[in-house]
């Protein structure tokens, strides 16, 4: 990973990664700064000892909000991920601009695939799809007060969730022999049945 980042830091996702030692760990190494927070909860509590987390969704919990708002310290490590503008007036709504330390927020983006025979190919993550759509939303929000534009993220699910052909994990041929019925599910992964090692299964 390291290699392929060629010098770019690369930020720990909290939602695969779920034992906070672990994240410690991880960060601690060269090359890895930064969290991809599950939810503002989650983030506000790494905030504690991390300063800088990305909340990996729009979020509507209020308490959260509010208790991000009125730390200054806490709003400047973390970044909510916003795809609307009624996010934006619903954190206003919970705090006005003027009563608070500015929210830093990041843009999300539409990285679904629209195939003219296919059609639309991935999740539909934000409505955000078109270059205009986005910067329309940034103007938005640089023009509205109490809140900062730090940064965008897209996430392609349609390609990162595809494996490489003839790259599958050996260890999980003898569950496939043994149970080709329950070995993959609707998505085409290996089921949670089947993801033990050989010496693990009856």
């Amino acid at each position: 990973m390291l290699d392929r980042a060629q010098g770019t830091p690369i930020r720990v996702a909290s939602k695969s990664v779920r034992v906070r030692g672990v994240l410690d760990a991880v960060l601690a190494l060269p090359g890895f700064h930064g969290i991809l927070a599950y939810t503002l909860p989650e983030a506000l509590w790494l905030a504690e000892t991390h300063d800088d987390i990305v909340v990996g969704y729009p979020t509507a919990n209020r308490a959260a909000i509010a208790r991000l708002a009125a730390d200054e310290r806490l709003a400047s490590r973390v970044t909510l991920m916003v795809d609307s503008l009624a996010q934006l007036d619903l954190i206003d709504a919970v705090v006005a601009p003027g009563k608070r330390a500015s929210i830093r927020l990041c843009l999300e983006l539409d990285a679904s695939y629209l195939n003219p025979l296919l059609g639309h190919i991935g999740v539909r993550r934000s409505p955000v799809h078109e270059a205009a759509d986005a910067a329309v939303l940034a103007a938005e929000i640089v023009g509205r007060p109490g809140f900062t534009l730090v940064g965008m993220m897209a996430y392609e699910a349609q390609i990162a969730g595809v494996g490489n052909k003839g790259r599958a994990s050996s260890r999980f041929a003898p569950c496939r022999r043994r149970r080709p019925p329950s070995c993959a599910s609707a998505a085409g992964s290996p089921s949670r049945r089947c993801a033990r090692s050989p010496s693990s299964s009856s």
